[in-house]
């Protein structure tokens, strides 16, 4: 089975209970209302959407560097509200955790490439919600799923403007974090 295809279907398969934020939250991103108002099936679909996304951005914008793990490993960071503190806690935190990264500089030099796309964009703004579309369509042919259609009618237009903001607010701490570190920090 084609890897894009096996993530996918990790996340569908993966224990609705991984997608709980935690009681007392940690990061602005487990504290917005848009990622707490969510179930935790919906979070899981949210998870699902967002892989999708970032896999047709990667494809779209030709960042080659961005192997399927770091574009999982994204979409569960925005979906599941960073509970192990990767990205969004501290600079601190961040250096603490890199190990976690699956392709440790690597991956976040692919989060940053996929936060570039995404910061420029307003969640209410029809033309940024139409290139989140064409980026999840273009995700969806990436990894040959024909689940996508059905959901493209119902699921996608409350979740697109849920992926920019929410992103957007993981890229804020991420890249001020990571504009912060030393080569050396960067570079573990």
């Amino acid at each position: 089975m084609d890897q894009l295809q096996q993530d996918v279907d990790d996340i569908k398969n993966e224990n609705v209970n991984n997608f709980g934020l935690p009681s007392s939250p940690q990061n602005d991103l487990q504290k917005d209302p848009k990622l707490k108002e969510l179930s935790k099936a919906d979070r899981r679909k949210f998870n699902e959407f967002l892989y999708r996304t970032f896999v047709g951005i990667c494809k779209e914008n030709d960042i080659d560097y961005c192997a399927h793990e770091d574009i999982k490993f994204y979409a569960d960071l925005v979906a599941k509200g960073d509970k192990r503190c990767v990205l969004t806690c501290s600079k601190r935190e961040m250096i603490e955790n890199q190990s976690l990264m699956p392709r440790g500089s690597d991956t976040k030099f692919c989060i940053v490439s996929i936060e570039k796309i995404i910061m420029k964009m307003v969640p209410d703004d029809k033309n940024d919600q139409d290139e989140i579309k064409a980026a999840t369509m273009s995700g969806c042919s990436a990894i040959g799923d024909n689940g996508c259609a059905e959901k493209r009618v119902l699921l996608w237009p409350l979740l697109i403007p849920v992926a920019i903001a929410l992103t957007k607010l993981a890229g804020i701490a991420g890249a001020n974090y990571i504009a912060s570190m030393s080569k050396q920090e960067m570079t573990r």
